[in-house]
């Protein structure tokens, strides 16, 4: 998302009035100043942390100067701006516990500690700020870990994935 893409999203929801499951999609460029607007829209940005691992590159010479501060903003959380984050693929890696790995090394640690970035996963479709809780008779999108989650988090490692369940359907068989 652009400056002026991330300027004319607000205005129209400004002009919409609050919108539940409100989201800026592919939130990579946030001036500060658009911050507290965020918050008072209570929109959810949807992110993906490793691109600036995965491109960094063309980042340096593709964005615009001024952009490249605000180009994907680790304070979006201290702001209290609800975050949700995806893989894009086929645009960027696949894998899941890559961009979680990514939010947390670029972060230090300190504004996305490693359950947050996980959490940047498990909301629910339509309020991707509020983690989806699994029900009896719910239709599962889930991975089933051959580890403790403790243990998983520290790994941050595709490799603790025991199956996947996309829709209540089997993606990844048991080993």
């Amino acid at each position: 998302m652009t400056r002026v893409q991330l300027f004319v999203t607000p205005l129209a929801l400004d002009e919409a009035g609050p919108v539940a499951g409100g989201r800026i999609g592919h939130g990579s460029v946030i001036p500060a100043e658009t911050m507290p607007w965020l918050v008072r829209l209570g929109v959810t940005v949807v992110t993906q942390p490793h691109f600036p691992v995965e491109r960094g590159r063309e980042y340096a010479t593709d964005v615009d100067p001024d952009d490249q501060a605000h180009l994907y903003r680790r304070s979006l959380a201290e702001a209290g701006i609800p975050l949700a984050a995806g893989t894009d693929a086929p645009y960027g890696s696949a894998d899941p516990w890559a961009v979680i790995r990514a939010a947390v090394e670029r972060s230090g640690g300190k504004a996305v500690d490693r359950r947050a970035a996980l959490e940047l996963f498990a909301g629910e479709p339509q309020h991707p700020w509020q983690v989806r809780l699994l029900a009896v008779g719910s239709v599962a999108d889930l991975c089933l870990l051959h580890i403790l989650l403790k243990e998983a988090l520290d790994l941050m490692s595709a490799d603790v994935v025991r199956v996947t369940f996309v829709g209540g359907r089997l993606i990844t068989p048991p080993e």
